[in-house]
């Protein structure tokens, strides 16, 4: 058979007809699948932020406001609780307003103006001997219960005592009640806090109380409460598990409704003077949930005076005071736990940048999941007179923040035993007791500051990784459909995410927990034909949001028999006409040429 040459013109001629079927075939595929959206105009870029102490400052909404208004004799040892993020209660000890020895006072205070919103008032009924040591733990933003130490009460030494506040009067909720069961010897040094607005956790030091100790020796120990009626939800446990000289001044705090953290200073227990340890509870039962563990690494000299709070309802950071480990005397150290474990998050780090002279009294409070606030007492920079400090860090890394600046404004005599509580992720109030004040420079008073931060938190709402996610369509009774975002952010407190389909939140997506880069999906499929607006609320806990709106559209489903596949999308005629041309006029040009 002659093979015939192919002229140019019919081999264009055929070429268009064939991609004219082929790009109507392809018109036909196309239809109904979800279109992608987006340029670089969606990325939204979440950048870091720095975690140098030289980009983090702190401001002052009002400082050296005194809290007492009774100003003879000596007011001292403050204990704070934030009620709101405006508000807060104060308690202390005070010498001589009614003649009878100390007594505990309270009052509440807008923390943004320092001016008192109740009257000062007394809490203890009993007014024989003395009542010493508040601490206070806030329930509701209307109500805090405080506990104090008081001498003779219970019939031998000292004993622990409650009462539940209300802080909007000012007045008693609930009679004064005895905390401590076992009434021999003393029980001192008590520490509270809240585990709803029902309950709270007591804990204190007792003297002989554990099997085989001394009546100078002490033990900790501790009991869960009704806020409402003052009873024991559960009897008094002890909290530590190993016996020696002494296991005293317990610090405690909340990590869920029903578990709590401890800490307390153990004397002798790994060979060395005295040494940190901690052990987590279930607040139902008072049962161990962890082996007990140190919280030191250090074991040289002595390790005392824990202070704790909870960042989540997993972790929690400890402080103390370690003898010499700074170079010079007391210095202050951190670190931050595994609630669940028992294992330490970050390695021992030291509070004070100061390392001369004295560095005691240390407290903490948690602003959000990775940030936390530290104060101490210090000397050595003002003609070897005490002053409070403040400094900021990073719970994640032990790393601190923010520089220390001094927080007393009065400088000419002792400022010392701090009390620091959150009033929100940004801002806190710390008390403490000093002499040197205007009005009685002589006697030791109750005065507090009220901070927050410039350029640390802000502009920092979540960010979403990478492209948003792209509207859908499908069509009905397909599977495989979802959504997907995945926020960021560096500093996130206590996260929550909410999900909503044509403004109705959607139960499994509502109020739920997120973790920064970790992707949140939900699933559209199932849907009835239809449009539907699938909005994400993302909020990072520390006042700042983001929002993202998906709409999703369900279609009815495409018919796809093969008379249908062939049938274009498009105006159908003219490319008939034109494929069925092309190849006509090819082929009467190959018969034309084979006549000749």
């Amino acid at each position: 058979m002659k093979i015939q040459k192919i002229n140019i013109l019919t081999f264009v001629f055929m070429i268009i007809g064939l991609l004219t079927i082929s790009g109507t075939l392809t018109v036909i595929k196309l239809v109904g699948l979800p279109q992608t959206t987006g340029d670089g105009s969606n990325l939204i870029q979440n950048t870091p932020q720095s975690s140098g102490a030289d980009d983090y400052d702190m401001g002052v909404s009002v400082e050296d406001f005194r809290l007492n208004n009774y100003t003879e004799d000596y007011q001292r040892y403050p204990s704070v609780c934030a009620l709101t993020e405006d508000s807060f209660a104060a308690a202390w000890e005070s010498n001589g307003p009614d003649d009878e020895g100390y007594e505990i006072y309270t009052s509440v205070f807008n923390a943004n103006t320092g001016t008192n919103m109740t009257a000062e008032f007394r809490v203890t009924f009993n007014r024989t001997n003395g009542q010493r040591y508040p601490s206070v733990c806030a329930l509701t933003e209307d109500s805090f219960a405080v506990a104090w130490e008081s001498e003779g009460q219970d019939g031998d030494g000292r004993g622990i005592y409650a009462s539940v506040i209300n802080a909007t009067t000012g007045t008693n909720m609930t009679a004064e009640f005895r905390v401590n069961d076992y009434t021999s010897n003393d029980q001192k040094d008590p520490s509270l806090t809240a585990l709803s607005e029902d309950s709270f956790v007591a804990a204190w030091e007792s003297g002989g109380q554990a099997p085989g100790q001394e009546s100078y020796f002490y033990s900790s120990y501790g009991s869960v409460f009704n806020a409402t009626s003052g009873t024991r939800i559960t009897d008094e446990f002890r909290l530590n598990n190993y016996i020696g000289f002494h296991q005293e001044d317990p610090s405690i705090t909340a990590l869920t409704e029903d578990s709590f953290a401890a800490a307390w200073e153990s004397g002798g227990q790994d060979g060395a003077q005295n040494e940190v340890y901690a052990n987590i509870f279930n607040a139902t039962t008072g049962a161990n949930m962890t082996t007990e563990f140190r919280v030191n690494y250090n074991i040289t000299n002595n390790q005392d005076n824990p202070s704790i709070s909870a960042l989540t309802e997993d972790t929690f950071v400890a402080s103390w005071v370690s003898f010499g480990q700074d170079g010079d005397r007391e210095g202050i150290y951190g670190r931050v736990f595994n609630a669940t474990t028992g294992l330490n998050i970050t390695d021992e780090f030291r509070i004070n940048n100061y390392t001369s002279g004295y560095q005691g009294d240390p407290d903490v409070s948690a602003l959000c999941d990775d940030i936390f606030v530290a104060t101490w007492t210090g000397e050595g920079l003002n003609d070897k007179n005490s002053g409070v400090f403040i400094k900021l860090f990073n719970a994640t890394t032990g790393a601190n923040i923010t520089k220390e600046p001094l927080v007393n404004d009065f400088t000419s005599n002792q400022q010392t035993t701090p009390s620091i509580t959150s009033l929100t992720p940004t801002k806190f109030t710390i008390a403490w007791h000093g002499k040197g004040g205007l009005f009685s420079p002589n006697i030791w008073e109750i005065y507090a500051s009220t901070y927050f931060f410039v350029n640390v938190l802000e502009n920092t709402s979540p960010a979403h990784y990478g492209f948003l996610p792209s509207d859908i369509s499908y069509g009905l009774g397909e599977s495989g459909n979802e959504i997907q975002w995945n926020f960021t952010d560096d500093t996130i407190c206590n996260p929550t995410y909410t999900v909503y389909n044509n403004s109705v939140p959607i139960p499994e997506h509502t109020n739920k927990d997120w973790n920064s880069g970790v992707p949140i999906t939900v699933d559209v499929d199932d849907l009835a034909v239809g449009s539907y607006n699938f909005t994400i609320f993302v909020n990072d806990g520390c006042g700042e949001q983001a929002k993202d709106e998906v709409i999703v559209n369900v279609e009815e489903p495409q018919d796809t028999s093969p008379s249908d596949d062939l049938i274009p999308a498009y105006p159908p005629l003219l490319l008939i006409i034109v494929t069925l041309g092309s190849i006509a006029m090819g082929g009467l040009y190959l018969i034309r040429k084979s006549k000749r």
